[in-house]
């Protein structure tokens, strides 16, 4: 139960489940305001690293939402889904994105919000969301990205938060994010791309032009 990892039952649940060093100040804003928003959510958080969660109660105390917060320790594989699926929401940290946590989220049907940013550790959450079909919580820019998980928290989000979640739930079985037949086939075709640009590279620097590669969908030209 939600009581049993110190969550209340009633509230509604952002979760973010990635180390604490993918936190920055601008995202830690971003949550504390939907917070401020929506006083019945509360914020979910991995102990990783513990010490961590000293600094973080600290800043959030700032705001007066220091009760807040809440950490869990590490959950065990065998049951982190379940414990997962009991959030409401997941928050992502946009400078360094959810990657096998994004995944875990989608998996256990929590919808997952992000900010693609320009590096691409920071564009994994956005591409995980259009390979499940569902590009409604890639956010614009931050205060996108603020605005739609205070909008999701409160009363007034909840059908669109349905929506999100089922949407979710039904890709599980058809989305391309769980089609391993198709990733490895793409990961073969792109192989074979690479091998057939590197021979054309050495047969153009041995007839001493220029390498020129363009990649399209139907090969190389």
């Amino acid at each position: 139960t939600r009581e049993g990892v110190g969550l209340p039952g009633d509230a509604f649940v952002l979760c973010n489940f990635n180390q604490l060093f993918k936190v920055d100040p601008a995202v830690f804003r971003a949550w504390m305001q939907v917070l401020v928003e929506n006083p019945k959510a509360v914020l979910w958080l991995l102990r990783l690293p513990s010490t961590a969660e000293a600094n973080l109660r600290r800043e959030a105390g700032a705001w007066g939402l220091e009760k807040r917060l809440v950490f869990s320790d590490r959950l065990d594989w065998n049951t982190h889904l379940v414990y997962k699926a009991m959030a409401n929401l997941s928050v992502d940290t946009p400078v360094f994105n959810s990657h096998t946590s994004g995944v875990d989220m989608l998996f256990a049907g929590v919808p997952l919000l992000t900010l693609p940013c320009e590096t691409m550790s920071a564009r994994v959450a956005a591409s995980l969301l259009l390979a499940s079909s569902d590009a409604a919580l890639v956010a614009r820019d931050l205060p996108d990205y603020t605005a739609i998980a205070s909008r999701l928290a409160s009363r007034k989000g909840a059908a669109s938060l349905r929506r999100v979640r089922a949407r979710i739930q039904q890709g599980r079985g058809a989305a391309a994010l769980y089609d391993t037949a198709a990733t490895v086939r793409a990961l073969e075709r792109a192989l074979r791309m690479h091998f057939q640009a590197a021979a054309r590279h050495k047969l153009q620097k041995r007839e001493g032009c220029a390498p020129h590669v363009v990649v399209t969908d139907r090969g190389l030209l």
